[in-house]
């Protein structure tokens, strides 16, 4: 079973999800959030099965999840007869979640691979913070450039020049931003890019354990790129780092790593799912083969998370080597 997928799709329907246990899952949605008693079964539930969860979950006084690969049409009555939620995981890349879930507001969530409608959010500007970030490494840049690089029209280029013209300006070399000061205001401001989030506690340090994560995504051959606090200390070494982020193209389970879920106030890594396609597009490459996030971006991440010292000591040294 994908259990991770199981949260992406929950992600879809404008439901964040926290793990601050493995029993437990609080989910957040546009009306509040609510801590649910999860249950996640290898084999399909019968309808006895379907009343003990749903007995232990008012035994704890929250309502149940039971999460499973598959369930008879009697075990899924009994489950809505019951108040329970039931989620039928996917076995493979591709599939969706079905089932159904009693959100936390108490409405009734259906999902199913033919009918699942995923929340139309508002448009968010990604290429437009992707060209700031651009603007901001001091190179200066054609429009046909700057298209080409954040794979737009020309009409988007001039669109999102226009957006940004109280902090940027044309140069007889092209493009580039003037007011560093507020365009990097501008861009602290910016929504930041997670679709999906899951946090985690390692025995190690927050770098370390980024270090062991990267290396296994890389065997795994999923895309990532390092960011926030880690990533900063690795472009402009200030303090030892308190927390890593981790951004990956799917979500992933890592206890094979030794990791294990835990709230957002206790966890030292933070693995999130872009909605920003640029995220990972911009990743690069460092000499130790670790990839990071653009430096614009971690500098952003770092300063959304609150350390201060260690954005502030970035922002010096990317401006620093800025070239004109």
């Amino acid at each position: 079973m994908l259990i991770p997928q199981v949260w992406v799709d929950l992600a879809e329907h404008d439901l964040a999800v926290t793990l601050p246990d493995a029993h437990h899952v609080i989910l957040t949605g546009p009306s509040g959030e609510r801590m649910y008693l999860l249950r996640i079964l290898t084999r399909p539930p019968g309808p006895a099965q379907v009343a003990k969860a749903a007995s232990d979950a008012s035994g704890a006084q929250l309502p149940g999840l039971l999460i499973a690969p598959k369930a008879s049409s009697a075990a899924q009555h009994a489950a809505l007869r019951a108040g329970m939620s039931l989620l039928l995981a996917p076995d493979s890349i591709g599939q969706l979640t079905r089932g159904h879930l009693i959100t936390p507001s108490g409405d009734l969530l259906t999902l199913a691979e033919t009918t699942a409608t995923p929340v139309r959010r508002g448009r968010r500007p990604w290429a437009t913070i992707a060209i700031a970030t651009y603007l901001l490494e001091g190179n200066a840049s054609t429009q046909d450039a700057l298209a080409g690089r954040a794979g737009v029209s020309q009409a988007r280029i001039s669109q999102v020049l226009h957006a940004l013209e109280r902090w940027v300006r044309r140069t007889d070399r092209g493009w580039t931003a003037t007011d560093t000061a507020g365009l990097t205001q501008w861009l602290a401001e910016q929504p930041p890019p997670g679709r999906t989030a899951t946090t985690w506690l390692g025995l190690d340090d927050p770098a370390p354990t980024a270090t062991t994560v990267a290396h296994w995504l890389t065997a795994q051959n999923v895309s990532y790129a390092l960011s926030g606090d880690v990533a900063a200390d690795l472009l402009a070494p200030w303090a030892r780092p308190t927390r890593a982020l981790v951004y990956v193209d799917q979500a992933l389970d890592l206890t094979p790593l030794g990791l294990t879920p835990a709230p957002p106030d206790a966890a030292t890594l933070e693995l999130v799912v872009p909605d920003d396609p640029y995220v990972l597009r911009d990743a690069r490459r460092l000499p130790s083969d670790l990839v990071t996030a653009h430096s614009w971006r971690v500098w952003a991440d770092t300063v959304a998370r609150g350390n201060t010292d260690a954005a502030d000591a970035l922002r010096a040294h990317l401006l620093g080597v800025r070239t004109t």
